[in-house]
């Protein structure tokens, strides 16, 4: 992917502002049988803050194996990743964990609620996990469902709830301990057009509202539109949409 841009004369302003995921020359392949799959090539790109990412491309093309590097739960072969400056690739798993933990939110396609925890309960998991009082947690918690439209549901269990309730809660938990990364794999791919229209505005709207980036994997044309840049991933390779 080609990622120059116009540079600034003015050496007093900087020709673009820090990237929050920078992606230099990274390469992953996966061996099936005897046979080695290069599931990423070199790829090359940087994600600033606040902006909003669409991954998209055929089904195995490499899409959640690149969200999984970027939160560090696989390792690259070759090449670096960046997080907020700091390199990723080279962390121990235990600080790639942390890494998780702290920095990023994440939504999936079937939900990853809790059954046997509350709505309150699995949106203040991630609170939990990193050590807020609570105090502090009931807090969170609360003006996370108020603003996802859940504030009523908060005792009620995910078995109670339809579809898209239950990804609001994933969206509210996703945003609970304000990570400044969210990676969101399929995010409406398990509701009707509809629901799945109203939760993206959703997303949408608190991303920016609260100044997150967004990182999403999706096969739809509609989601994907609401993106700030959409990514195309093509034998390994990571183009702009459009691009040849």
């Amino acid at each position: 992917m080609d990622n120059r841009q116009i540079q600034n004369t003015d050496p007093q302003i900087p020709a673009h502002p820090p990237a929050l995921v920078q992606l230099e020359a990274v390469s992953k392949r996966f061996r099936e049988g005897g046979t080695e799959r290069v599931v990423l090539d070199r790829v090359t790109a940087r994600i600033n803050p606040g902006e909003i990412v669409a991954l998209v491309g055929r089904s195995g093309s490499g899409k959640s194996t690149l969200l999984n590097l970027i939160c560090g739960i696989e390792a690259p072969d070759a090449g670096r990743i960046l997080v907020e400056g700091r390199r990723l690739d080279t962390l121990n798993e235990r600080s790639r964990t942390l890494y998780r933990r702290r920095g990023v939110g994440f939504i999936y396609q079937f939900f990853n609620l809790i059954p046997t925890l509350t709505v309150a309960e699995n949106v203040a998991l991630p609170l939990e996990l990193n050590g807020v009082p609570a105090r502090e947690r009931r807090r969170r918690v609360a003006a996370r469902l108020a603003a996802v439209g859940l504030a009523d549901r908060a005792d009620a269990f995910p078995d109670r709830l339809s579809g898209g309730e239950q990804q609001r809660v994933a969206v509210a938990r996703a945003l609970a301990h304000e990570p400044p990364l969210l990676l969101a794999d399929e995010p409406t791919g398990n509701l009707d057009a509809e629901t799945g229209a109203q939760v993206m505005a959703l997303l949408q709207r608190l991303v920016r509202h609260q100044g997150r980036t967004l990182v999403l994997v999706t096969h739809s044309p509609e989601v994907a539109v609401m993106a700030d840049h959409v990514w195309e991933l093509v034998d390994g390779r990571l183009q702009a949409r459009g691009e040849a």
